[in-house]
């Protein structure tokens, strides 16, 4: 990065930060440049940075966006990455502390006070440089330098403005520059603005003086105006002059980035909704606002193809008002955050310009799933979200991509309130009974289970099924999928037993239809192991594993992303049957062949780097599945987001390995901390988070805490009653972990009593051989020996499951069951 080079004075500041720098310490320096909005201080530090380098005063220069705690942590994790050194935030920690040399860390933008800068600025030796608007965030260092970053000098401020800008030298031209200046307060991001006005060569130096008093007398009476500092009249005025002199083109090109978020904005959004649109099967150019079609229609070359050279002039034409910026590194457009808060203003009800901007985004949604694809829907949210808190404006044809996108992101609350709302315009339109309404009623279920909302959920596939089966018949295959997608939210409800009968109707039919190799068929196998593998069945799962995996080995080769999921599938199997090391040997192919094929950051790479690291685990390498565990919870953090359900679940993950080291205290913190976020996020009765609470109550059992975890396993299984069933595998696990803490208080009569429900519920709901089952008469008999259980087990002999040795109870989030410890099952959208 390196200072505009229009960059004016500032030598006294300079100076100041030079000696400070230079002057011996046995500790970090650590400087502060604090200032309001529009002051400079990114220039000034760029330019201190840059006359620095050319003294060779620092061997590294890190330049890292501190705005928020993600962009931060992003940019540190950017360090030790470009320099081999680990991928997490304490591996960049552990790498500069490491470091003797004298690198230079800057943190620029620092201006959320809610960012706690003290795990950055902690060390021994090295340089670290901040830019701020807040004066009080030194206070989160050592002793450090403070420089107020203030309005510039007149000389300096007039130097700046005409640099480039061709004007006579006489005195009246200096005077009316002067008189500029005065007018801008000397500001350095409002004269930068006149002078990119000026240097554009559209009029004097006269002209634009009376040119800014009327616009800044126009502002002034606006009611619209942006209240606050002071400063903000001279820059929305320079902002102002600068917007009304862009070609119509440019003016709409600049709305529709305001309302995107400030930072890396990518132009493949536009080149992407425009192939979108020509390589449509159906003609959707209806259904998109006039004013993203005409503004996509600019940039139509001769032959249809996306005149490329046409938009980069549009985007110069900005760039040479100083009203977007570019970043030649990773080539992506950006405003500064106070132009972007002005135009959203200024423009807040033009909500064509919203509605177009939405559009754009949700045709720029590429509906694969290669690691491009997913990287891309990943790229467009904050994107999506900014646009989104002004209102959703989209056409319900695009508003399955926009939830999607936000599904994708973990965002499953506000996914599920854009598939409603999808829902409800298509019933008011096509009607109740059209085939796209029904697919919408599917996918707004299976964001239902998502969010735990099971109950919910199957009310609306039930619908589907019922209509399925009276427009389409008992037999078309969107009523076949339909039932799939009961099968598995009955599933999700732990209704296995009625899961069954439908999944084996569908394979059948899948059978009878498309054969044996149709991919329907492989998804209804492949559905149907993981009931198999419910229900306790594990050889009737594993047979069928073995037979899918086989299968899409030869159709579809040994590294397809099917028959990767075939693979984890398997090695599921093989870990509920004991066979850890099998497992093991599929584990790390699928981790492999996930990075080489997905990418590292695709989403079912990560999960399969779980599934490796419960193999560590169940195989007793409690350090092994510890490093790797620290390293998805970083991961997950950097690629999803530090709240995203799959980041939650890899923090249990990782406190249920602090658990099996016996840092118990270590657990209870990570634990404690799970069920804060799984309450906040996703709710008090929430399945993930009821889970969450049983893993914390078994921590609290770890460390004696008896009464504690009695009163906390109690509220679980009222919660379990409350929301799953009394009936749901999870409640029966609950029930025989509330049982265990009777006996720990030495409650034996209330013990037994609970765990005599707790067999006779396994015998009635599960098969006699599931391991909750067999694990629930072992316990009893041990501790009761004198009652007679032969009747209780006398259907033990339904398959030859018996006697495996079942996993431990304490049970785990849903989300990370998914990636270990159970099937990666497939519902049909």
């Amino acid at each position: 990065m390196s200072p505009t080079p229009y960059f004016t004075g500032r030598e006294p500041l300079l100076a100041r930060l030079h000696k400070y720098f230079d002057s011996k310490s046995h500790s970090c320096h650590t400087a502060f440049l604090t200032g309001s909005g529009g002051s400079g201080k990114t220039e000034m530090a760029l330019k201190f940075i840059q006359l620095c380098q050319m003294q060779n005063r620092f061997t590294d220069v890190f330049f890292v966006n501190a705005t928020d705690t993600l962009t931060l942590e992003n940019g540190l994790r950017a360090i030790v990455s470009a320099n081999s050194a680990g991928i997490s935030v304490q591996d960049a920690l552990g790498y500069l502390t490491s470091r003797k040399d004298e690198w230079l860390l800057f943190l620029d933008n620092a201006d959320d006070p809610s960012v706690d800068l003290r795990p950055y600025l902690a060390w021994s030796h090295g340089n670290v440089l901040v830019t701020t608007r807040h004066s009080t965030l030194h206070g989160h260092a050592p002793p450090t330098f403070q420089l107020r970053v203030d309005r510039l000098e007149i000389e300096e401020a007039k130097e700046l403005l005409l640099k480039e800008v061709a004007f006579s030298e006489d005195l009246v031209a200096q005077n009316i520059a002067y008189d500029i200046v005065q007018e801008l307060g000397c500001l350095a991001l409002a004269v930068a603005q006149a002078r990119a006005y000026l240097a554009y060569g559209i009029c004097s130096l006269d002209v634009y003086l009376s040119i800014y008093k009327q616009n800044r007398q126009k502002l002034l009476e606006d009611s619209r105006t942006l209240p606050a500092e002071e400063y903000k009249n001279s820059v929305h005025t320079t902002w102002t002059i600068s917007f009304n002199k862009l070609s119509e083109e440019a003016k709409i090109l600049f709305q529709l980035l305001c309302f995107m978020h400030h930072e890396d904005i990518i132009s493949e959004i536009f080149e992407l909704a425009w192939q979108r649109i020509k390589q449509s099967d159906e003609d959707i150019t209806s259904t998109i606002p006039h004013v993203a079609l005409n503004f996509l229609l600019n940039f139509r070359a001769l032959d249809f193809t996306w005149d490329t050279p046409q938009f980069q002039n549009l985007t110069q034409e900005l760039m040479s008002f100083s009203l977007v910026g570019f970043n030649n590194v990773n080539h992506t457009y950006s405003l500064h955050p106070l132009i972007q808060q002005w135009a959203q203003h200024l423009f807040s009800d033009h909500y064509d310009i919203i509605q177009a901007t939405q559009t754009l985004l949700s045709l720029a949604a590429p509906a694969g799933e290669s690691e491009e694809h997913y990287s891309l829907r990943k790229a467009l949210l904050p994107h999506l979200r900014e646009s989104f808190r002004h209102g959703i404006f989209l056409h319900y044809t695009f508003l399955h991509s926009a939830g999607q996108i936000y599904r994708e992101g973990g965002l499953f609350s506000e996914s599920s309130e854009i598939y409603e709302k999808e829902l409800r315009e298509k019933r008011q339109i096509l009607g109740s009974e059209h085939p796209h309404t029904l697919m919408s009623m599917n996918n707004l279920s299976s964001t239902y289970s998502y969010l735990g909302r099971h109950q919910d959920a199957l009310q609306l596939v039930e619908q589907v099924v019922e209509l399925n089966h009276q427009i389409l018949g008992s037999e078309h295959p969107d009523t076949m999928m339909s039932m799939n997608n009961l099968a598995m939210t009955y599933s999700d409800l732990g209704k296995h037993r009625n899961a069954l009968p439908l999944m084996e109707q569908v394979n059948g039919f899948n059978m009878r239809v498309h054969g044996p190799e149709h991919s329907d068929t492989l998804i209804g196998l492949n559905n149907l192991a993981a009931t198999y593998s419910a229900l306790g069945r594990y050889l009737d799962a594993l047979r069928l594993d073995e037979q899918v995996m086989g299968l899409y080995q030869r159709l579809l080769g040994s590294e397809h992303p099917d028959t990767l999921m075939s693979m984890n599938n398997l090695a599921v199997a093989y870990s509920r049957l004991g066979r850890h090391l099998d497992a093991l040997h599929f584990n790390e192919r699928v981790v492999s062949l996930r990075t080489k094929i997905l990418g590292p950051d695709h989403p079912s790479t990560l999960s399969s780097m779980s599934n490796l690291a419960s193999t560590y685990s169940n195989l007793g390498r409690h350090q092994d599945a510890l490093q790797l565990k620290g390293q998805l919870v970083e991961l997950n953090a950097h690629i999803l987001g530090s709240e995203h359900p799959a980041a939650v679940a890899s923090m249990s993950s990782l406190a249920s390995t602090y658990s099996d080291l016996g840092r118990h205290l270590d657990a209870l913190q990570m634990k404690e901390r799970v069920v804060e976020l799984n309450t906040r996020i996703l709710g008090s009765q929430h399945p993930d988070t009821i889970t969450s609470m049983s893993n914390l109550a078994s921590t609290f059992s770890d460390l004696e805490r008896h009464q504690d975890a009695l009163q906390l396993k109690r509220q679980v299984v009222e919660l379990n009653e409350l929301v799953l069933g009394s009936e749901h595998p999870n409640t029966i696990i609950s029930m025989k972990n509330l049982a265990s803490t009777f006996s720990d208080l030495g409650h034996h009569q209330d013990s037994l009593q609970l765990q005599e429900q707790v067999v006779k519920l396994c015998v009635r709901v599960l098969v006699p051989e599931h391991p909750i089952t067999v694990m629930s008469l072992n316990s009893i008999a041990s501790t009761h020996p004198d009652l007679n259980l032969q009747d209780a087990g006398s259907e033990n002999t339904a398959s030859g499951n018996a006697g495996v040795c079942p996993l431990g109870l304490e049970l785990v989030s849903a989300k990370e069951l998914s990636a270990s410890v159970k099937h990666e099952e497939l519902k049909e959208n």
